[in-house]
């Protein structure tokens, strides 16, 4: 009696384990047709023949002369999106996913896993940062406050590329994308001097726009940048917007006589620029552009010091 009473139990046990096998197969496949896949995104460049190194489309960024050149460096992070997938509800968190980059060059792949199906519609985003749910879309905002006046910490953290495509899922759950991305901040360097041309040493530098407009008062700078992703956007339809806010822009640069800093594009604008010096003396100044996304622009400015 007893070796019947085991063996009942060792085929009720073997039937528990075929059923749960079979289920966590079922479940790998979700009923929308979608699976968790090993993804592969790849950067290209539109036109790679008109095209130079000089175009930041890539992360790290490298002086050279009056030019910036872009490459990828192993282990650079970009946030990845499925669009195809975004809650219905405001109130329920979009999936952001991690890709990370296999090599320093200037071309490299980014891999991860992303749960996706054939012709899924995706966005990655460098640097990475979590996607929250819009009406419809995904938001993605980058603070822009904390920059210290150096290439490196914009390369690492302000140096905004974003770029939209569709998906391919082939055989054994592996997936891929071939992405055109563009930079959408403006990479400014500046370089200040006082009325007799003497060039400044900047230990503190505050930016704010001069005059009202853009939705931006004068005396303010937006505190960070936003974008906007969704299925029905194209590549040329993602900008960075300005989230308006009361704060100046504010970077110490430790003494520095050149502070690249990252700032929004816009239409031709007027600024207010106040540096101090690591000699308390505070000077000010206005100057007037137009910032396009992706240009790196050398601007050498006077002030005058304050009395």
């Amino acid at each position: 009696m007893k070796t019947r009473i085991l063996l009942s139990a060792l085929v009720v046990l073997a039937a528990c384990a075929g059923c749960s096998s079979s289920n966590e197969e079922e479940d790998a496949v979700r009923d929308d047709g979608r699976r968790l896949c090993q993804l592969t995104v790849t950067p290209v460049d539109d036109a790679e023949s008109t095209r130079t190194v000089s175009d930041l489309t890539r992360a790290t960024l490298l002086p050279n002369g009056n030019t910036l050149g872009a490459s990828w460096t192993e282990g650079d992070r970009m946030g990845c999106c499925n669009l195809s997938t975004i809650p219905p509800s405001p109130d329920i968190p979009v999936s952001t996913v991690e890709l990370v980059a296999e090599s320093t060059a200037q071309k490299s792949r980014f891999t991860g896993s992303l749960t996706c199906k054939n012709g899924d519609y995706i966005a990655v985003v460098y640097p990475k940062n979590t996607f929250e749910n819009g009406d419809n879309c995904a938001e993605y905002t980058l603070p822009l406050t904390g920059q210290d006046g150096t290439l490196e910490t914009i390369a690492q953290r302000y140096h905004l590329i974003c770029g939209v495509t569709s998906v391919a899922v082939g055989e054994d759950n592996i997936a891929s994308a071939l992405i055109s991305m563009k930079p959408l901040l403006t990479i400014c360097r500046f370089a200040f001097a006082d009325e007799e041309g003497t060039p400044l040493s900047v230990q503190t530098l505050t930016i704010s726009y001069t005059k009202n407009g853009s939705g931006f008062d004068a005396g303010t700078y937006p505190q960070s940048a936003s974008i906007v992703v969704s299925q029905s956007n194209t590549q040329e339809s993602v900008v960075a917007q300005g989230v308006p806010g009361s704060g100046k822009l504010s970077l110490n640069a430790s003494g520095k006589t050149e502070v690249y800093v990252a700032l929004l594009p816009t239409g031709k604008r007027s600024f207010t620029f106040e540096v101090t010096t690591p000699y308390g003396k505070a000077y000010s100044g206005t100057a007037s552009a137009k910032l396009n996304e992706g240009e790196f622009v050398i601007a050498p400015l006077k002030l005058s010091e304050n009395q």
